[in-house]
């Protein structure tokens, strides 16, 4: 099995891990740190809970979609 780090560049930088971990093999995608802020670590939706939960998923769907092509099926 090979794994592959990714951190996309549409979204907040990590600080000591990786956004998105690909295992090939079988392919799993294991994503971490999504919060809403933005490439610049600009704080999205401040005071507005429901607008930082949209910007969390938004940044969520981007490590996702850095993973490249796959299925939609998701378990969790």
């Amino acid at each position: 099995m090979t794994i592959q780090k990714i951190n996309p560049d549409t979204i907040a930088p990590p600080h000591g891990h990786a956004q998105v971990i690909v295992a090939t093999g079988s392919k799993h995608v294991y994503i971490s740190g999504q919060i809403a802020i933005d490439v610049d670590e600009k704080l999205l939706g401040e005071g507005d809970y429901e607008s930082q939960g949209y910007h969390t998923v938004k940044n969520a769907y981007a490590a996702i979609a850095a993973s490249g092509p796959h299925r939609r099926t998701w378990s969790g």
